[in-house]
């Protein structure tokens, strides 16, 4: 993979469910093959170590419910980020949870991450809900640069008590 030369207008993003059922042969893709499911265990696994790879049963099964979206940025044949978006209703209140969000290391700083969260917060939209109304969410790890990329892109920050045994 080179990425040194990767930029925003070279790359898309897809709801995996959709690249699942619409394989296409003539650009080499097959829907979720053992190859993409190997770069997408090993982007989550960047973000967070202990992630136990999942097979390919396993993330057939988590594309598939209904209260989730997962979302794919390509470049090419290869995978350079991947969201997690979950449907969930705190109090009655319709909330999309997006988490799990890593761009390629190498890719970052690019404005990837910015088309993957636009369209994956797109994808959620018209997936979970048209009602403007729908809370989009988030949690991060404190990382350098995070708080003020999601601020750019609309969020505000909540100070959180996380509490842990």
């Amino acid at each position: 993979m080179s990425t040194t030369d990767t930029t925003k207008s070279d790359a898309f993003v897809v709801d995996a469910l959709w690249w699942r059922s619409n394989p296409d042969p003539l650009v080499g893709h097959q829907g979720i093959d053992n190859n993409l499911l190997a770069q997408y265990n090993a982007l989550v696994r960047s973000l967070t170590p202990q992630h136990e790879d999942l097979s390919i049963i396993d993330f057939e099964k988590l594309i598939a419910r209904k209260t989730e979206l997962v979302t794919l940025l390509f470049v090419g044949d290869d995978l350079l980020g991947t969201a997690q978006a979950s449907l969930i209703r705190p109090a009655g209140v319709r909330t999309v949870w997006i988490e799990k969000v890593v761009v390629h290391a190498d890719c970052r700083g690019r404005g990837l991450g910015r088309l993957l969260m636009e369209q994956t917060e797109q994808y959620a939209r018209s997936r979970f809900s048209k009602d403007p109304g729908l809370r989009i969410c988030l949690t991060s790890r404190a990382e350098r640069g995070t708080k003020e990329f999601y601020e750019r892109l609309g969020f505000n920050g909540t100070p959180t008590i996380r509490y842990q045994k």
